[in-house]
Formats: C-alpha cells, sequence, structure tokens
C-alpha cells in the first residue's frame, strides 16, 4: 500500500511500486489519500491522484478527515492532529487493501530536517536517530533517496505532481529549516549535508537499538508493576550506568502514558526523587512519583489524590468480575474445577488456592480493622501496616483489589500478600485459580 499525497516525493513513489509490482518485485494493493480539509487545494490534489491512479490501474482508498476540527478537540496543533489523523487512516486504508505494510514517501532531505530540528531542540540519541525506515506496519523506501534525484526521474517520465502552497509557509520550523537552514549549511559548510546528516541519523540509529536492548535486559532488575503504578528500586537503578539508567527510566514513565511524551528534564526530576536526599516527590510530564526508603513508586497525575476505595463485589466461581475503577479492561477471574497444578513463585498477578474455600468471594477495597495472616509471618497482621511495608503510596492503598471469603478472612491482598492458610496441599486435586487482569496502557509514536 502506498501513500499518496500527489506531492513530488509520493508520486514517485507510487511510480517506482508500480514498476516493481510490474516486474513481479511485489504486489501493490493500491494508494491512499487523506483529504485533511485544511486548504481549498485539497480538492484538486485529490482529483489529481483519482486520475493518477485511474491511469496506472492502480485502487485509491480516499478519506476526508477535518483536522482543524480533531486538533481543536484535542488542544494540539494542526500539525500534530495531521499526522495523527495521517497515519490512522493509513493503518486503516492498509488493512481493508489487505495489504501486509504501508509505504510513506520520507526521503533524505526529510531525514536531514528532521535531525537538525531535534538537534535544535535539543534531542538525544532516540531524537538523532531520526526518521526509522521501518516502525511497525508502516515503511519508508525513499529514506535514501534526495528530493531533485526523485523531481528528476518524475520529470524524465514527464510526470508531473502538485505542490502545496503550505511547504512554501516559513513560519513552520520545519520549512524554515528546509528553504533556509539547509541551503545556507550546504552554500557555507557542507556541500553534501543532506546525506551527512541521513548518514548521521543511520549511526545513531545503530547505537540507540543496542542501548535499547541494554535497557530491556536491565529493567527487569529494576522497575516491577504495581496494581496501579510502577515502582521503581532506587539502589538498583542508581548501580546502572547513566545512559542506561534514563533509558529505564523513560520507559516506566512511558508505560503509564503520560498526559505528554518524557524529556530529559522530566527523566532527571524522577532520578532526582530516586536520589538519597533527593525531593520526596516530583509530577514529571504530568505524572507523579514518591520516594518510599529504597523505592521510587510512579504514579498517574490523577492519581495523586486519595483515591475512592473498590466497591464490594461478589466474585462467582467460577466467573469474573469487572474492576473499571483500575482501568479498562481489569477483572479478577476465578476458575474451577482444575486439577493441582504447581504454585507460581509471583502472585502479583494469580493465586492458586483450595477449593475448600468458603464461598462466596468477595473482591474490595481495604477496610478499617482489616488483618490477613501472610505465609511466612506466624500470626496476623493489619493491612495497613502490610501495605505501608510494601511501599504502596497512600493515594493508592484504597484501590489495591482485597479479596475475602464468606467469612470475611481476607486470602489475597492483589500483589501483595496471601493468607498462610489456603494453599492448596499435595493431596488436593481440585483448586481454584484467581488471575489479575490490568492491561499496560500503551501508546504510539508517529514520524
Amino acid at each position: 500500500m502506498a501513500a499518496l499525497s500527489g506531492g513530488s516525493d509520493s508520486v514517485a513513489q507510487l511510480l517506482a511500486l508500480h514498476d516493481l509490482a510490474a516486474a513481479g518485485e511485489l504486489v501493490l494493493a493500491g494508494a491512499a489519500h487523506l483529504n485533511h480539509q485544511l486548504r481549498p487545494e485539497a480538492v484538486r490534489d485529490e482529483a489529481f491522484c483519482r486520475d493518477l491512479c485511474a491511469r496506472l490501474d492502480v485502487p485509491l482508498v480516499v478519506e476526508a478527515v477535518p483536522v482543524a476540527d480533531l486538533a481543536a478537540e484535542a488542544q494540539v496543533s494542526i500539525e500534530v492532529a495531521a499526522r495523527r489523523a495521517r497515519y490512522a487512516f493509513l493503518e486503516r486504508a492498509r488493512t481493508s487493501r489487505g495489504a501486509a505494510v504501508v509505504a510513506v514517501a520520507h526521503t533524505a532531505d526529510d531525514q536531514a530536517e528532521t535531525v537538525l530540528l531535534r538537534l535544535l531542540r535539543g534531542a538525544g540519541p532516540r531524537g538523532l536517530r531520526g526518521i526509522l525506515p521501518v516502525r511497525g506496519t508502516v515503511v519508508r523506501p525513499l529514506l535514501d533517496c534526495t528530493r531533485v534525484a526523485l523531481r528528476a526521474d518524475l520529470e524524465r517520465r514527464g510526470q508531473t505532481w502538485v505542490e502545496d502552497a503550505t511547504n512554501a509557509d516559513v513560519m513552520q520550523p520545519r520549512n524554515r529549516v528546509r528553504h533556509e537552514l539547509m541551503p545556507l549549511l550546504a552554500a557555507r559548510f557542507q556541500p553534501a549535508v543532506t546525506r551527512v546528516l541521513a548518514r548521521t541519523a543511520e549511526v545513531v540509529a545503530a547505537d540507540d537499538a543496542l542501548l535499547e536492548s541494554l535497557a530491556d535486559a536491565a529493567a527487569s532488575g529494576v522497575v516491577t508493576l504495581a496494581p496501579r503504578g510502577t515502582v521503581i528500586s532506587t539502589v538498583a537503578l542508581e548501580r546502572l550506568p547513566l545512559a542506561l539508567a534514563r533509558r529505564v527510566v523513560r520507559r516506566a514513565m512511558e508505560r503509564l502514558a503520560p498526559p505528554h511524551a518524557p524529556d530529559l528534564a522530566d527523566i532527571e526530576a524522577l532520578r532526582a526523587v530516586c536520589r538519597p536526599g533527593g525531593p520526596p516527590a516530583a509530577t514529571p510530564a504530568g505524572l507523579r512519583v514518591e520516594r518510599f526508603s529504597e523505592d521510587a513508586v510512579l504514579l498517574t497525575r490523577e492519581a495523586g489524590t486519595i483515591a475512592a476505595a473498590l466497591p464490594s463485589r461478589a466474585l462467582p466461581v467460577p466467573g469474573s468480575v469487572a474492576l473499571p475503577e483500575l482501568g479498562s479492561g481489569c477483572r479478577l477471574t476465578a476458575e474451577r474445577p482444575i486439577k493441582a497444578l504447581e504454585e507460581p513463585a509471583d502472585l502479583r498477578r494469580r493465586l492458586i488456592m483450595k477449593a475448600t474455600v468458603p464461598l462466596p468471594l468477595v473482591v474490595r477495597g481495604r477496610s478499617a480493622g482489616d488483618r490477613i495472616r501472610p505465609r511466612g509471618l506466624g500470626g496476623s497482621k493489619k493491612l495497613q501496616d502490610l501495605l505501608v511495608d510494601r511501599k504502596v503510596p497512600r493515594a493508592e492503598r484504597e484501590r489495591v483489589p482485597v479479596v475475602a471469603d464468606a467469612t470475611g478472612r481476607i486470602v489475597w491482598v492483589v500483589g501483595h500478600a496471601v493468607d498462610a492458610d489456603v494453599a492448596p496441599s499435595g493431596g488436593d486435586d481440585d483448586v481454584i485459580v484467581l488471575t489479575f487482569d490490568q492491561p499496560a496502557p500503551s501508546g504510539s509514536e508517529g514520524s
């Protein structure tokens, strides 16, 4: 599938893919054109794309989206709203045509401009890697091609294209880089500036990929997930090299889908809370982080106030109960009858218990005076003290799910403790399995 705006880059890409399809090198499922409804010329651009695809006998998917309205609703810039709308549309078009990928016509010039823009904004390796050649189902086959070379090919073919008048507006930062800064650098410093910057992005991207893989491995010893947040071990974080520590922190923040992407200042604000003698709390990137002894608990901004306790809900066995207060898709599920299984060591998400536990089960938030007899303690403990010892922030203690049996005994404090007497014995051939599901928030990036 080829993205087609009608501009020279996308037209050149469509013709190249059409040639490859004719040679049997690939299957061209079609083209996709989005009318952003931002310019009077948009009707002309759409008509041009329809005529071109009709001549090439390429199926064309067209949609019109009121980008200005979307920007106003989301309170973002026109550019951000347009990018979001464009990639969402391309994914719909790709799916509708059954294509494996969608090709976007970014060039070496776009890559160089992106690197310069991000450098001027103070980007690190993640930003300076520029536009990635492959990102999910989006591919960019022209990243090694310059705009001059593509237009020369179009002229050789006798193929026209349409010009977007807004590309000449130097009030836009990218256009200012394109029309003023790049020509200056080429004339006064480096004639091959486009190639040099594109090559730099390629080198940085390779280094960044390696650091990301190392950060993935390091995060397992630093970050753990709690029912509504992320716990970061400050001791383990401090042992990491600075480059990895910053990446681990950034990933922990991104998991919570912050209102805006965390920058270096946000990352350093969180790291400051993690250091001895640092501030006890901060709100980087619209999230909240609080320091508790040797751990820092990262919360969403909305969780900074005391949360209302979870209401009491019956948990059928077998069956499930939704816990919408903890996020979309959160639920507890009970399964029975199930043959006895070896109990997993990690009780954050799963509990296997005796089938003789008095039913029905109830899922609720904590109550005053709640106690539990945790395994290995040899006695009971106040639930309040347990959650303090487990470094659960005060704002989140009311939303920790508690499972109680028909007698009122707490059998499971989800993610934290289990009653000492509910574990199945070696002779049990029937058990109840409780599973806590809390889908992690997801985000996406576009270029």
